[in-house]
């Protein structure tokens, strides 16, 4: 006979322990009801080791005292000055630290014009990797140059940048999964402090 399927059966959950299985089943539930042919990733939560490992690491640099734009802008600057050998993109951190300050230019009293290098500004400095996830997401534009007066990019230049947004909202995503995931955990198990 033919394998018979219902399409409305949000399939099993196997856990390691009840409260663990108590956890995956209130995700599960929330997003069998939420999501819809529309938006699939409504209340999508992604669990694997990596994505885990990555949002763990990011927590820890919190707990040592960085800000999460400054850790993702650390991310965002090491991807592109390590990653794309054949695309030589240095040259944008520095117009992009200009767009997404972490400290320099904050204030308007202080701001500097386009035109001053973010060298004569602040020497140790790196991007606010949170202002721009904060931006792409709000303006909708995820590829370079995001609607803002940035530089020029070649179609490589551009295709390495984009590579990097793409993993930076994808560690952004990760760390709003685990926490999610973590709250659900505590509220199923009592905990709500």
């Amino acid at each position: 006979s033919p394998l018979m399927s219902d399409p409305a059966n949000g399939g099993y959950i196997h856990a390691p322990s009840l409260p663990h299985a108590a956890t995956a089943a209130v995700l599960r539930s929330g997003y069998l009801a939420n999501a819809s042919a529309a938006n699939p990733d409504t209340l999508s939560v992604n669990l694997s080791s990596d994505r885990v490992r990555l949002a763990l690491s990011m927590l820890e640099g919190i707990r040592g005292g960085q800000s999460l734009g400054a850790l993702l802008g650390y991310r965002f600057e090491r991807g592109l000055h390590d990653d794309h050998g054949l695309a030589e993109v240095d040259k944008f951190i520095f117009p992009l630290r200009k767009q997404f300050p972490l400290v320099a230019d904050r204030l308007a009293t202080t701001k500097t014009g386009p035109d001053v290098p973010i060298e004569a500004i602040e020497a140790r400095n790196v991007m606010d990797g949170l202002k721009l996830i904060t931006s792409i997401r709000t303006s909708g534009v995820s590829a370079y140059p995001f609607g803002l007066p940035l530089p020029v990019a070649t179609g490589a230049e551009a295709n390495a940048i984009n590579a990097e947004v793409n993993g930076l909202l994808d560690v952004y995503d990760a760390v709003a999964d685990l926490a999610l995931a973590e709250g659900v955990h505590q509220a199923v198990q009592g905990n709500f402090n």
